[in-house]
């Protein structure tokens, strides 16, 4: 229970909860090296005699009682959820992987941090099949919503891997972990996959050549350099497609920097005008923030500044401060949520009257009127 309360006060989600609570009851194994310390000091089960045999009894039988115990927790977790909540079931392990009817000759992405979005989207392009293995709940939910095929668990663990299909992937990528993890994954892979092309991104040319000399990876590329080009080069280059083709899809993945001073596909009608934004009481504590504002930019205020590309626009409610999308290589409306505590974000799409608050996790509707109109909460 101790676990259980540590994980709501850490605000995970009911399932996690509920499943500490129902699985960690019993304590395992662990009883019995309990029971003979307690020997040690005179102690005895129940305080009888002869109650190691019944204590043995219970306890094995409550270790087997353990995968039943799994299956009610998510039966109570479903029932605990809010009516109108989306389904809790995110990831989907049976599901082929993406493009494919079995598990061989495909990519398989190590979390999915931002460069391995880029290199997803680079994949869907080429039309190759891939999967998404990560530990993260929160960058799992975005993969599945993105429409990846996703893996919830540990690649270093077996039965991850197996789901996964390690031994009979082309390419394994980590883009987004440290060198101490991407040692473990490697060896990993190296035992399971002698054959697969191990790719790797760090952030320094000597941590590239450390990896490189422990021939735990095949290739391993630095943020100093063009990292996410060179991933994708070398991932596409594992299927041996045509130069001209890995060209015109990782230009087509990242956007080039020659036009970047052209103005982006999506960029803001008026930034000049003053953006009122009005919500009905019914929206979340935070959408009493919101005043008149003067975007700060045409465009994404970083990736202008960077010569970089958008998806999506946002707009920040208090300050005005424009920025991308999370489905965006850099998600820079999110960065200026973390770095400046603003909540709330409107959409700054042509046509569309919606906003979200990135502390209450909740969508809502802008209303032209704050006295009339409806804001819906759409979890």
């Amino acid at each position: 229970m101790t676990t259980a309360v540590a994980a709501a006060v850490l605000g995970r989600p009911r399932s996690v909860v509920v499943g500490a609570a129902f699985v960690l009851a019993q304590v395992g194994e662990f009883s019995f090296v309990l029971e003979r310390a307690g020997q040690e000091v005179g102690l005895s089960p129940a305080g009888l005699d002869q109650g190691s045999d019944a204590f043995i009894a219970v306890t094995v039988l409550l270790m087997m009682l353990s995968p039943l115990g799994i299956r009610l927790a998510e039966t109570v977790s479903r029932r605990l959820e809010p009516g109108d909540a989306p389904p809790r079931k995110v990831y989907d392990v049976d599901t082929p992987v993406h493009g494919h009817t079995d598990q061989r000759d495909h990519v398989v992405l190590a979390d999915y941090g931002p460069r391995a979005r880029q290199i997803a989207a680079a994949l869907d392009l080429a039309d190759l099949a891939y999967v998404v293995v990560t530990l993260d709940p929160d960058a799992g939910r975005l993969a599945v919503e993105e429409g990846r095929r996703v893996v919830q668990g540990d690649l270093v663990r077996s039965m991850t891997a197996e789901q996964a299909g390690l031994e009979g992937a082309r390419v394994v990528m980590m883009a987004d972990d440290d060198v101490e993890r991407i040692h473990q994954l490697g060896a990993v892979v190296r035992a399971l996959n002698p054959d697969a092309v191990v790719l790797a991104r760090v952030a320094g040319i000597e941590q590239a050549a450390e990896l490189q000399a422990g021939g735990v990876v095949d290739h391993v590329v630095a943020d100093e350099g063009a990292s996410v080009d060179a991933l994708i080069g070398h991932t596409l280059g594992a299927f041996a497609l045509p130069e001209r083709v890995v060209e015109v899809i990782t230009q087509s993945t990242l956007g080039t920097v020659e036009h970047a001073e052209d103005p982006p596909a999506h960029s803001l009608a008026d930034p000049d005008g003053i953006v009122h934004t009005h919500f009905d009481e019914t929206a979340c504590e935070h959408a009493d923030t919101a005043r008149a504002v003067r975007p700060s930019a045409r465009g994404c205020e970083e990736c202008l500044a960077q010569g970089s590309r958008w998806v999506h626009l946002r707009l920040c409610v208090e300050c005005g401060h424009v920025g991308c999308c999370d489905s965006s290589p850099h998600r820079h409306a999110r960065a200026h949520h973390l770095e400046t505590g603003h909540a709330v974000m409107r959409s700054a799409e042509p046509g569309e009257d919606w906003a979200y608050c990135f502390v209450d996790r909740l969508t809502f509707d802008v209303v032209d009127d704050a006295a009339t109109g409806t804001a819906r909460g759409r979890r």
